[in-house]
């Protein structure tokens, strides 16, 4: 079940004008840069997160799919 949280979105500021840019975890994964209107290029830090979120992903992965009732 790899891209779990793809759809989930997180908020990424600018530092010079405060901004938020709304995108999905999908959105990150794939690209490396977010152009803010005020001029500045966001170079996003994927290895930040891309190595908790595949454990996330994983932990996800290991949920039972199966639950038994017992009378």
């Amino acid at each position: 079940m790899s891209g779990f949280f793809d759809s989930h979105s997180v908020d990424i500021p600018c530092p010079k004008c405060g901004q938020k840019h709304s995108k999905t975890i999908g959105w990150l994964k794939a690209n490396s840069d977010l152009p803010c209107p005020c001029g500045v290029n966001l170079r996003l830090d994927k290895e930040g997160f891309l190595g908790p979120l595949k454990q996330a992903e994983n932990a996800v992965d290991s949920i039972p799919r199966k639950v038994t009732i017992e009378f």
